[in-house]
């Protein structure tokens, strides 16, 4: 009780700030979603205005007054999948047809073709019942207001996640940030699957290099095609060596883009050499060497997300970066972020809003971070964004909460896990002591709110104050990078 009454009194708190910030800052709440956003190589941000798409309005003849039709007002849309194969049933691996509605949605549909399978490592293993998937239409498809079209979508089931949201506000915040070269679309829907409720999911992007989504070019000379690749430790049993994957420094590289039979054994060696080269010069800890290879504001934004989250991830899944440009202009950039419903406190480890996280836990990182121009750099950046940005996110979930509670609690009807007896083994085993003991979505959305803005506070001690604690970690970091 007194830890609750704690963490409402922080939340009443932080509730007065973000009241006071969103005056001044203008807000994008009126959608409850995340459009896909870019940044033009010339740097200026397009495709970010946010639009109310899950209200439809036709003007009545009569009144010559707008009237909403169809539509249930602070509802999620509902996708209905239908397949002779209960995907949760399949392999994950196992592409089957089935068909796709789309309804409380002003671009809703009926029954259009697709194909299916599961996705997911830890999720997949242990979702109890509320799996994640991989949809394919059949002809590419606009889906719930994305303003793009495509073939393949992701749907995210977050059911390690008591809140719901990590990963959306983790886009959500990279969308924000002008840095970050492309962030995912990000919305929540319902889903069913042959008429049976599975809970609320989160549908994303693939990320496809495609119109709408990133931006890269192809060419069989290794030296010249633009890439994606992602430190992927599940390449390790999933992949194939110096087939679909490649070794550097220790780590475990799997290439994204060229994809099957556009990629060579050359692009491979190629990308090895690249690689182990970025590490050698980032050893250097020489800015200006740094920054003829690697785009240093993608770096800081994109570090930045990580480190405020603390993504467990970040040092060995799920950490998305390209190779861009030609000839003097060839740099490695980061992005896009993906993942996270294992961080913000959310791990029976690292569950602390204290401490570099990021920062240590990634090779690159690691030494980035001592380098005293890039420090300073990064530094900035967060006096920036720590009081604009990222307090716009904390105004999102507030907007969440007020409008769509109803909707998150639904998922928690049909998967009562508060309740659950036994609780499923993720509970006991993966999440931390204070999440287990929180008994319902709202309260874990209290606590998010409160670890947040513990987090916050942490990181101004250390990039805004910079007294003694940035000295300690300092020091701390500089010990590690010359072991």
């Amino acid at each position: 009780m007194k830890k609750m009454q704690k963490i409402s009194i922080a939340v009443l708190v932080l509730a007065s700030i973000v009241t006071i910030i969103l005056i001044i800052i203008p807000n994008n709440y009126d959608n409850y979603g995340i459009n896909g956003s870019h940044t033009e190589r010339s740097g200026q941000r397009t495709g970010q205005g946010d639009t109310a798409d899950n209200a439809a309005t036709v003007i009545d003849s009569a009144t010559g007054l707008p009237t909403v039709t169809n539509i249930i007002a602070g509802e999620f849309p509902s996708l209905r999948i239908t397949s002779y194969h209960h995907p949760f049933e399949m392999d994950r691996e196992y592409w089957h047809n089935g068909t796709l509605s789309l309804s409380n949605h002003l671009s809703a549909f009926e029954d259009v073709d697709i194909r299916l399978r599961g996705r997911g490592n830890s999720t997949w293993a242990f979702g109890d019942g509320k799996l994640p998937l991989r949809l394919r239409f059949e002809e590419p498809q606009c889906l719930l207001g994305s303003g793009h079209i495509a073939r393949d979508w992701v749907l995210i089931a977050n059911h390690f996640d008591l809140t719901l949201m990590r990963t959306h506000l983790a886009f959500y915040l990279s969308s924000l940030l002008d840095g970050i070269d492309w962030t995912p679309f990000s919305r929540f829907a319902h889903l069913y699957i042959n008429g049976e409720y599975v809970g609320l999911y989160q549908v994303v992007d693939e990320r496809d290099i495609i119109p709408g989504r990133m931006q890269l070019t192809f060419d069989e000379d290794p030296t010249i095609s633009e890439y994606l690749f992602e430190l992927d430790n599940n390449s390790l049993n999933s992949g194939i060596e110096g087939v679909t994957f490649f070794m550097a420094n220790g780590h475990p590289y799997d290439i994204r883009f060229p994809r099957n039979q556009q990629l060579s054994t050359g692009h491979l060696e190629y990308m090895q050499m690249f690689v182990e080269n970025i590490n050698e010069v980032i050893r250097t800890r020489n800015f200006e060497a740094i920054s003829q290879v690697m785009d240093i504001p993608s770096m800081i934004d994109f570090y930045l997300v990580q480190e405020l989250f603390k993504n467990i991830d970040v040092g060995f899944n799920s950490v998305f970066m390209q190779v861009r440009g030609q000839g003097e202009n060839r740099r490695m950039y980061w992005g896009p972020v993906w993942d996270f419903d294992r961080s913000a406190g959310n791990m029976y480890y690292w569950y602390d809003y204290h401490h570099f996280h990021a920062a240590v836990r990634n090779d690159f990182f690691l030494y980035l971070m001592t380098v005293p121009e890039i420090f300073n750099l990064v530094a900035a950046r967060w006096a920036e964004i720590s009081s604009n940005q990222v307090r716009q996110m904390l105004g999102y979930i507030t907007y969440m909460v007020e409008n769509y509670q109803a909707n998150f609690e639904r998922n928690f009807e049909r998967f009562p896990i508060w309740d659950a007896d036994p609780s499923p083994w993720w509970k006991t085993h993966m999440l931390p002591v204070h999440i287990r003991e929180t008994d319902s979505w709202q309260g874990q959305v209290e606590y998010l709110l409160e670890w947040f803005n513990g987090r916050i506070w942490w990181m101004n001690q250390v990039f805004v104050e910079q007294g003694e604690l940035k000295d300690w970690w300092m020091d701390y970091l500089n010990a590690r990078v010359e072991q």
